[in-house]
């Protein structure tokens, strides 16, 4: 079965919100340098979801 391009889409903005649970649980740590790298980790991530989001607003 082929994915269509909106399906490849909606598959990639499942995986993005995974991620960034994952990535909101280090900010619950108690370690610092955990809740760091947290925070570097989330800055490509809301990037990659405002893209994901306009090519899922185009792509039908």
């Amino acid at each position: 079965m082929l994915l269509t391009d909106r399906e490849k889409l909606e598959a990639a903005q499942q995986a993005l919100d995974l991620s960034r649970q994952s990535v909101t649980e280090l900010y619950k740590a108690d370690d610092m340098i955990l809740v760091e790298h947290a925070y570097d980790l989330l800055q490509p991530l809301v990037k990659m979801e405002q893209k994901l989001f306009r090519l899922l607003t185009v792509v039908k």
